[in-house]
């Protein structure tokens, strides 16, 4: 449905680049369930095409998008500055900033000795912090 990377993908690119692995960021469609319910699925999978549509308009070379989950998703930068990194959170707000749809976003660059999980279980912290803003 959205063209992207599936989750097989994700784990396998980054076994496979883990030497050149920059950062991770770990993405979520807020609110998806109420799309879903209260206008049906095929809303719901606009908010899904809808995001990745947006990534897609701003994502670098050597980051690539994974769909991980039904609406989770995750980047992998690789040989990226963390600043280029920055920078496509950001663009990423941006560009779904004029649809009706919005997500949480996590980052997590990658420190020297930083095992590919431990980046993973940050940036879904942040992704997890992110979201917990969106609804308070």
């Amino acid at each position: 449905m959205t063209k992207a990377l599936n989750r097989r993908c994700f784990f396998l690119d980054a076994e496979k680049h883990a030497a050149s692995l920059s950062a991770v960021l770990s993405i979520d469609v807020n609110d998806l369930k109420q799309w879903n319910d209260g206008h049906g699925h095929a809303k719901g999978d606009d908010a899904i095409c809808t995001l990745v549509h947006c990534v897609q308009k701003v994502i670098p070379k050597a980051c690539y998008l994974y769909r991980t989950g039904g609406d989770e998703f995750m980047i992998l930068c690789f040989n990226k500055e963390k600043e280029t990194v920055e920078q496509l959170l950001m663009d990423i707000r941006r560009e779904l900033a004029p649809t009706p749809y919005s997500c949480a976003i996590g980052m997590a660059y990658r420190d020297r000795d930083q095992e590919f999980n431990q980046l993973c279980l940050q940036a879904d912290s942040e992704m997890y912090e992110d979201k917990r803003k969106y609804h308070s």
